[in-house]
This record gives C-alpha cells, sequence and structure tokens, in this order.
C-alpha cells in the first residue's frame, strides 16, 4: 500500500516534468511537414497524389533482384560505417572518372541512409550553434529542419526571374514560354549575404523543385566568388544528377579548379534507381571532411542497410553496360512533356524544367484560385493561409489532383515567381499521368 501511495504521488510530479522536456525540445522548432500533410489530404480525398517526390513507375528488375539475392546469401548483418567496402569500392570506380582523379574508396566517400541523413551529419560534423549557412530558395525543406534542430542559422538566397520576366510571368495576357533558365542566382546578393559566421553554402542541381540545372558559367561565378572566401564549405546536393533533359549537362562544382578540398557533393541511389524507400545515399568529399562525418554517422545509425548496399553496387555495375543511366533521364523528360504539355494548354505557366522529378507552375488563371486572390497583397501569413497553400488544398479536396504549395520554400513570399506557384510531380506513372492530364483540362 505505501509503495502504491509512493507510485501514485509520483506521477504528477513526473508528468510536469516530462511536459516541460516536451516544451523546451529542439522540434518545436519545426513546423508542419507540407509533405506529409498533402500526401494525407490525398489519402483521405482519394485524390491524385502528385505531391510527393517519389516515382511510382517501379524500380528496376536487375536492382530487385540484386537486393533479394543479397537477402538470401544472409548479408542481413550490420556493415562497415560510412560504406560497405562493395560499394564504396563500385562508387570510386564510377566516379573517378567523372572526377579526374582517383578517389579512395575508404576516406574520400561516405554512405547514409539515405541522402537526408547524410545532411544531417554534414551539418553535425562541420557546423556550430550560431552559424550560418546559404541556402538557394525555394529549397528543400530538410535542409532548414535539419539547421533547426542544430541551432544553425539559414540565409535565402533565391533563385529570381528579372523584373522583366517575373511580370510577363504574372501578366494573364502574356503566352511566351518559361523555364527553369529563367531563374538566376543573383551573385551580387550571393557575396553581400557572407559574414564572417558564414561556414556553408548549400547548393542543389539539378534544383528542387524548380529543375533548374545551373551552367557551367553559373558555376563558375560561384566558384569566384568561394576562392575569396576559403573557409567557406559547399554542400554540393546532387541527387537528380542522371535526370538532366535535352542533353543538358550536369557540371560537378568540385571539379573545377581549386574546389575539391572544400567540396562535399551529395548523391542519392534512391533518386538514381527509383528506390527512394531504401535509404540508400552517399557523399564525396576530401578525407578532412570525410573523417568527422562518417564518425558522426557511425553514432547515428551506425552503418547502412547492408543488403540494399550491395544492391547499389550491382546496380552500378549493371548500369554501366545495359545503357540504364541514359534510358533514365529520356523516360523522364517524356513524362515531365505529358504534364508540361497539360499545363500549358490549360494556361498555367509552367517553368519547364531541365532536370529533376518536378515542374512548378502558376495556377492564378484557375477559377478556384479567384477566392484567393485577396491573400496575395498581403504579408506575416501563417503557411495555411497563403493563396498558394490554400489553392493547393482545394484542388485536392474539391478537384482530385495534389500539388505542393512553394511559399514554404521561401523565406519571404516575395522572392516568389508568382504568389499561385505550385510543385507539380511528375515522377509517375504512365496512368498516373494520363488521369492527372484529365484532371488538368477539366480544371
Amino acid at each position: 500500500m505505501l509503495a502504491a501511495r509512493a507510485t501514485k504521488g509520483l506521477r504528477p510530479t513526473l508528468l510536469r516534468a516530462y511536459s516541460s522536456a516536451a516544451e523546451k525540445s529542439v522540434a518545436n522548432n519545426l513546423g508542419k511537414n507540407v509533405f506529409a500533410e498533402f500526401s494525407a489530404l490525398a489519402t483521405k480525398h482519394g485524390a491524385l497524389n502528385l505531391g510527393q517526390g517519389f516515382p511510382s513507375f517501379g524500380t528496376p528488375a536487375f536492382l530487385k533482384e540484386a537486393a533479394i539475392e543479397a537477402i538470401q546469401a544472409e548479408h542481413n548483418q550490420y556493415t562497415r560505417p560510412g560504406g560497405n567496402p562493395g560499394l564504396v569500392n563500385v562508387l570510386a570506380d564510377v566516379y573517378s572518372p567523372l572526377y579526374g582523379r582517383d578517389l579512395n574508396p575508404l576516406t574520400e566517400i561516405v554512405t547514409f541512409t539515405g541522402a537526408q541523413e547524410g545532411i544531417f551529419c554534414i551539418f553535425l560534423s562541420l557546423l556550430s550553434r550560431g552559424d550560418e549557412v546559404l541556402i538557394l530558395e525555394p529549397y528543400f525543406d530538410a535542409y532548414i529542419n535539419i539547421a533547426k534542430l542544430l541551432g544553425i542559422r539559414t540565409v535565402g538566397l533565391p533563385l529570381e526571374m528579372s523584373p522583366d520576366r517575373k511580370a510577363k510571368y504574372n501578366d494573364p495576357s502574356c503566352t511566351e514560354a518559361f523555364s527553369s533558365k529563367d531563374l538566376v542566382l543573383d551573385l551580387a546578393k550571393l557575396e553581400a549575404s557572407i559574414t564572417p559566421k558564414t561556414k556553408m553554402l548549400v547548393l542543389n542541381t539539378p534544383h528542387n523543385p524548380t529543375g533548374k540545372v545551373f551552367s557551367r558559367d553559373e558555376l563558375e561565378g560561384i566558384a569566384a566568388i568561394m576562392k575569396r572566401h576559403p573557409d567557406i564549405i559547399i554542400l554540393s546536393d546532387e541527387v537528380y544528377e542522371f535526370m538532366c533533359f535535352e542533353g543538358t549537362p550536369h557540371e560537378r562544382i568540385a571539379t573545377f579548379d581549386g574546389m575539391y578540398d572544400r567540396v562535399i557533393s551529395l548523391f542519392s541511389a534512391g533518386k538514381t534507381f527509383s528506390c527512394t524507400g531504401w535509404r540508400v545515399g552517399y557523399a564525396i568529399m576530401p578525407p578532412k571532411l570525410a573523417l568527422p562525418v562518417a564518425k558522426t554517422h557511425s553514432a547515428v545509425p551506425f552503418c547502412g542497410a547492408l543488403p540494399f548496399e550491395l544492391a547499389v553496387a550491382k546496380g552500378f555495375e549493371v548500369a554501366r553496360t545495359n545503357g540504364y543511366l541514359a534510358e533514365l533521364p529520356q523516360l523522364l523528360q517524356r513524362k515531365r512533356d505529358v504534364v508540361v504539355d497539360a499545363l500549358q494548354a490549360a494556361k498555367l505557366k509552367p517553368i519547364v524544367p531541365d532536370g529533376g522529378y518536378f515542374v512548378c507552375c502558376n495556377v492564378s488563371s484557375l477559377a478556384a484560385y479567384d477566392e484567393f486572390k485577396s491573400f496575395e497583397a498581403q504579408r506575416g501569413l501563417a503557411n495555411e493561409l497563403r493563396p498558394d497553400y490554400q489553392v493547393a488544398q482545394k484542388l485536392c479536396t474539391e478537384h482530385g489532383i495534389t500539388v505542393i504549395p512553394t511559399s514554404p520554400f521561401y523565406t519571404s513570399v516575395d522572392n516568389q515567381p508568382s504568389p499561385a506557384l505550385v510543385r507539380v510531380a511528375f515522377c509517375k506513372d504512365d496512368a498516373t499521368l494520363a488521369q492527372a492530364v484529365d484532371v488538368i483540362q477539366s480544371l
């Protein structure tokens, strides 16, 4: 009885302690996950999901067979933190010619449980609370969320249309075509944003969500500025590296003169082989950066999933001879064109991407948007009240198609090409895209 009384007496105290701890959690710095929110909304309303960027057209058979073989061969236990030798050796063989140098698989390549875990380990290893990171916007929200968890400040660098192009993009009577080449990083703004606290620049090419592929000239301009600030590390997120369209080359800033020793190039086998649920990412970087990042990785998941790492190794070996890496961008380009053509026919002004999974478009011409126009001039609105957010919800719940609002990916909505800009994923199976075209036409 005494024990029961003692336990009963402790419960309110413990509850208060737990409540206090929860209130102080760094997780409270994070907002709602827009992708999870709209995917749940799509499920609830039975809407086509062109929101979240996962491919629904299937993982190649040769990769699935390799995973099954690895599991059946009992490769199911822990492996080397930072990458099974079978995978990192293959990655070194694949990327050494692309980098024009002999990469050491054990000291210059680190694998992760998905590229997003790689971002976390890189930030945690190389940045400190109060440091500043420059990030292109619109941005992949993981950069911001991880920075918030770690007490790191992010500074947005907008990809912008020129004033003339932006005016035309928002002119209902303008019928000109727009592409991701219209979105440009202002190099003067980049240099002006650098402070003594700036420790990292995060690049992303091909870019999520705009599909911009940075040209060599553009990256040379960035590199020239970085050479004047030699202590800034560059994280180059290149997860869509093999998805550049119409022969657009994928340029790697790490290969530019004098840049390798300060660049971390991040990649995703999940994107390359359409197996995002496997969570296999990896990065190439100089040994001085790889060592602390690998240590941090070993303290988080300890290691990657062995059968999937071995399957990816086999996948790259097969892809070298079966033409897969040449076919992938052609496949996605065809899917892009199906969606882009439908958007253009509906006068939704797609910003035609040069790479990646997504196309952004301007839905301000839709009747469904009319009731939200009054929100365009308002500032300081919560995400849910922004016009692109509200119309995206309406398109999902009332019109059966799920897209993602882009305003959550900007530090200032003034940087949006349009307040009605939404993101559409075209990395879907043909049946889904055919249904999407029907819905877009019906709008």
